[in-house]
């Protein structure tokens, strides 16, 4: 799918808060180089599960989606993937003495 990163023309984000849904189209417009066009159609706890819906150029819309049970689907394709816990996120990180680039050029972003 990485050759379609330049097509990528919009996202749409079911799930998470308002927020958490700024954070992440900030976060892909600063990996995509560009921002795309972005829209929030419902907000609800990420705890819950999310689909993505990326909008790309001269073919078919590609949807990804999280579930509880740590589900991804993409279009016909499905397969199960395992998500780490969040304490493991959280161990990665603290265990990590390192700045997060992305975070702090999201948050410059935000600042401008």
């Amino acid at each position: 799918m990485r050759p379609l990163l330049s097509l990528v023309k919009g996202v749409r984000l079911y799930g998470g808060s308002r927020m958490e849904a700024w954070l992440y189209f900030q976060w892909l417009g600063s990996r995509l180089g560009r921002l795309v066009e972005a829209d929030h159609a419902w907000e609800g706890p990420l705890t819950e599960g999310f689909r993505l819906t990326f909008a790309i150029d001269g073919a078919p819309e590609l949807d990804i989606g999280c579930t509880r049970g740590g589900c991804l689907s993409r279009g016909e394709e499905k397969g199960a993937y395992r998500f780490p816990s969040d304490g493991e996120i959280l161990l990665e990180e603290v265990d990590t003495l390192s700045v997060d680039s992305v975070f702090g050029e999201v948050l410059s972003r935000a600042r401008a």
